[in-house]
């Protein structure tokens, strides 16, 4: 009988004690602390910066580092190799045979850098256009058939 006894005041002790932990959690708020931390930051949407978890605003918003070379905050647009802004990485200017960023030199067929060089009919490469083949009588470019012997 006895030890039911100090059963049933032990009981009473721990509900006092739990009921004095909640008490002092509320003054100094640790037990809050626990299940919702603070995060300090910036909540504002439009700021670089923004960050959905937080729950204590601390005014560290910036909104310069997010924008790109059109102004556009959090955008995509980008300065290409010859300076030009823009969002479409297709358009990118190309580097021609001398390394110019937008340069329009080309290589020609035997790779002179804008050399004047071209190919012929035949797949010949020079810049002498008196030499190029001819088509015979069949059309073929190159080809030997003469005319009248099998055309």
């Amino acid at each position: 009988m006895a030890g039911a006894y100090y059963q049933h005041k032990l009981k009473k002790h721990i509900i006092i004690i739990i009921l004095c932990l909640f008490s002092l959690q509320c003054e100094k708020g640790w037990l809050r602390e626990i299940f919702n931390p603070t995060v300090e930051g910036c909540n504002i949407s439009s700021a670089c910066n923004y960050n959905p978890d937080v729950n204590k605003f601390d005014g560290s918003c910036e909104y310069s580092s997010c924008i790109d070379c059109l102004g556009i905050q959090h955008g995509v647009a980008t300065i290409d190799s010859c300076g030009t802004c823009d969002a479409v990485p297709s358009n990118n200017c190309t580097e021609d045979c001398e390394g110019e960023w937008g340069g329009i030199k080309i290589w020609d067929c035997d790779s002179v850098c804008n050399g004047t060089n071209l190919l012929d009919q035949c797949d010949a490469c020079d810049a002498d256009a008196n030499n190029d083949c001819e088509a015979d009588c069949a059309g073929i470019w190159g080809g030997l058939l003469e005319m009248g012997f099998m055309c």
